[in-house]
């Protein structure tokens, strides 16, 4: 049994705690939500968004394109997760990034999730009420971006 199983039966008065491998742990995914954004084809994406109403911190940000898209000098995506804190949201801090260049970016394998490299910076990645999360994408040249998903999974605090 999974340390989330064993919690989810203790909150339901079934078990006790004992028995758990990592409680730092379980109780950290009890407190996660992932939020996913559907990405157009062939089209740069419109940055989208969510209201922040509880205040979380970003834990990680997938892409799962659902066609293959190689990485190229001229013709590239960029995807980009960001936040717009809610007392300034004409001023984005990018959350996560990910490239198609090939000049430090990667090729996309469809149907397999690439994992968009987090900002180094702790604040970016920490959102008050009000804050607003957003998705977005941009083409450079004239690539052929992939429908897919962008995940967001997100702790609360």
């Amino acid at each position: 049994m999974s340390d989330r199983d064993i919690i989810k039966k203790q909150d339901q008065g079934v078990l006790n705690s004992s028995g758990l491998a990592n409680p730092r742990k379980a109780i950290g995914e009890l407190n996660e939500e992932t939020f996913v954004f559907d990405l157009d084809a062939d089209a740069g994406q419109a940055e989208r968004g969510i209201t922040c109403r509880k205040p979380f911190v970003v834990r990680a940000v997938e892409l799962t394109p659902s066609t293959a898209l190689a990485a190229h000098a001229s013709n590239y995506t960029t995807f980009t997760a960001r936040k717009r804190p809610a007392g300034a949201l004409g001023t984005p801090a990018t959350v996560a990034a990910l490239s198609t260049n090939s000049s430090g970016g990667v090729s996309l394998v469809a149907w397999t999730k690439a994992a968009m490299p987090l900002s180094a910076t702790a604040a970016d990645r920490k959102f008050a009420v009000g804050d607003v999360l957003t998705v977005l994408s941009a083409e450079t040249g004239t690539p052929t971006s992939p429908i897919g998903t962008v995940a967001v999974t997100v702790e609360y605090l």
